[in-house]
């Protein structure tokens, strides 16, 4: 019997790093469920909303929407995406403290 979601995904066709992250687990003979962490790449203006002024409404959104993903990144259900030009532009950040939160956010 097919799952409510549909036949199960040909892994060998998805990209591999979308492929690592299927998980397909049984619940009875009858019901397969998929399950995907969902990517996300937060550019290096995002990392650094919280530290910027946040009694302006834009800021303040910004930064509540970036702390929603970040503790649905430590919880798991988001993985960050790090780029060779986020690295760069990381390591261009003249507050070590803000340089290094963004680091460690991202090893997590």
């Amino acid at each position: 019997m097919d799952s409510p979601l549909g036949n199960p995904p040909q892994t060998e066709r998805l990209p591999p790093a979308v492929r690592d992250r299927l998980q397909i687990s049984h619940r009875d003979s009858d019901t397969i469920k998929h399950e995907l962490t969902m990517l996300i790449y937060l550019d290096n203006c995002c990392f650094n909303r919280p530290y910027d002024d946040q009694s302006h409404a834009n800021i303040f959104l910004e930064t509540q929407a970036k702390l929603g993903i970040q503790e649905n990144s430590l919880s798991g259900k988001y993985q960050l995406v790090w780029s060779y030009i986020l690295q760069y532009e990381n390591d261009q950040n003249p507050y070590i403290n803000h340089k290094h939160e963004s680091l460690m956010l991202l090893i997590r």
